[in-house]
């Protein structure tokens, strides 16, 4: 039941990014390289969280509890369904903008 409650909060968030994003762009003459470019910042965020999350659990491996390892675990797998989501996301405008042209 978590998991589907942590992938439904991640698709709300990225969906809440590119209605942002939308509204942002219309000052923008060429909206998909925006788009992209906000998309490819946003998947860089997250990758770098989950590189500072792993970093931290290989530094402090044996001091945590497994508690802690599998929250540590848990939010990686977070951001990676995010980064997944987004990535999707790209996919999908870049299919869009083919049928325009």
């Amino acid at each position: 039941m978590k998991l589907f409650r942590l992938m439904y909060e991640t698709v709300r968030d990225s969906d809440l990014k590119v209605r942002r994003a939308e509204l942002i762009r219309r000052h923008y003459t060429n909206s998909t390289s925006f788009d992209l470019g906000f998309m490819i910042g946003d998947i860089t965020d997250k990758f770098n969280i989950m590189t500072d999350i792993s970093l931290t659990v290989k530094r402090l491996y044996d001091d945590w509890r497994p508690m802690e390892h599998i929250n540590a675990y848990e939010q990686i797998a977070n951001k990676a369904i995010e980064i997944t989501n987004l990535i999707d996301m790209i996919r999908l405008m870049e299919r869009k903008n083919k049928v325009r042209v």
